[in-house]
């Protein structure tokens, strides 16, 4: 599902006037769809309604600055909050609609979506040129999102969002304001904390050095547990999922049924559902900008994997009187060397 925020800054701006308008994919159909049709300056127009299921939009609540919607997505089957956001651009109106979003974040338990022009920034290098960045600004707006379990969901090609539109670059202010948010799950959190805590009573004998590794890979196993748990085994499922399809389609294949079709198609639109976390999933794994390749190839992404571990691998190590270490050595001398600097 894709979402677009668009501060175009001028509707009526005549580089968006085409002769020509063709929307594929509008979301909306029938009278709704029409109306939409009218406001738009042509005599001619086309419209060829959607056959199959759509996401439906619920507004629950809109103000100045914000507008909350419910969002149903059918397939894969999804229900989350989408806020869309113009904040304020003075502080002084602004500390309050920040303070209305950590309210608002406490009474919220589906996925949380956030999109807009938030009027600040969260890092000092998303502005460039002018004055300095006011850090009391910065400092409010992400005590904003650690209370409402916010994190910045990334961006893809410019970095900056805003421009003064200076004729000169001596006196050109570019700023990222617009962003997308979203919340973490309420469940990981603890799990964090609990993992380290609990690794802090059983090595509270060593030193720092030595727990610290330590920590991370009882962290490590816990967020693995919770992962197979909180969202199951996707290769897993995959496998069932098949030898379930593959049981049905030799039922049908002895004695058809409208039972059993309807099932094959449920289990097909579920199966599909798990091909495409799987893609995700290396995807994820391979550390590449996944966006930019158009072709599904999971092969491809699972290959650069193994390529990637391989080649950060640390095999042999030379210390300092000039001998290559492998294995264990090399753990030993490491923390050995820390000790020593520190």
């Amino acid at each position: 599902m894709k979402m677009i925020s668009w501060n175009c800054q001028g509707i009526e701006n005549e580089m968006h006037c085409p002769n020509i308008l063709i929307i594929i994919e509008p979301r909306i159909a029938n009278a709704r769809a029409q109306g939409v049709i009218d406001m738009f300056p042509y005599f001619h127009s086309l419209r060829v309604d959607p056959a199959g299921p759509s996401f439906s939009v619920e507004i629950i609540t809109c103000s100045e600055h914000s507008i909350h919607a419910l969002m149903k997505v059918p397939f894969p089957s999804l229900s989350f909050l989408l806020t869309v956001v113009y904040a304020p651009p003075h502080f002084i109106k602004c500390k309050p609609f920040w303070d209305y979003l950590q309210n608002l974040a406490m009474s919220i338990s589906l996925l949380w979506i956030l999109l807009g022009d938030f009027n600040d920034m969260i890092y000092e290098e998303e502005k460039l040129g002018g004055l300095l960045v006011n850090r009391t600004l910065i400092a409010a707006f992400r005590n904003c999102l650690d209370k409402c379990g916010l994190i910045d969901l990334g961006f893809h090609s410019p970095r900056f969002t805003w421009t003064n539109k200076s004729p000169t670059w001596q006196s050109t202010i570019k700023e990222r304001l617009d962003r997308g948010l979203g919340n973490i799950d309420p469940t990981f959190p603890s799990i964090v904390q609990d993992s380290w805590q609990a690794s802090e009573l059983i090595l509270s004998t060593s030193s720092s050095l030595l727990r610290f590794p330590r920590h991370l890979n009882a962290l490590t196993e816990n967020i693995c547990s919770w992962n197979k748990t909180h969202f199951g085994n996707v290769f897993h499922h995959k496998t069932h999922l098949l030898a379930i399809l593959r049981g049905i389609q030799m039922a049908l294949a002895r004695k058809p049924s409208s039972y059993l079709y309807s099932l094959e198609n449920q289990l097909t639109q579920e199966y599909n559902i798990v091909l495409h976390q799987e893609y995700l999933y290396w995807c994820l794994k391979s550390r590449i900008m996944w966006l930019n390749y158009g072709d599904v190839n999971t092969k491809y992404f699972h290959l650069r994997t193994i390529q990637r571990r391989t080649h950060s691998r640390v095999i042999t190590l030379k210390d300092g009187r000039g001998l290559w270490l492998s294995g264990e050595p090399i753990t030993h001398h490491i923390h050995t060397t820390f000790k020593t600097l520190f």
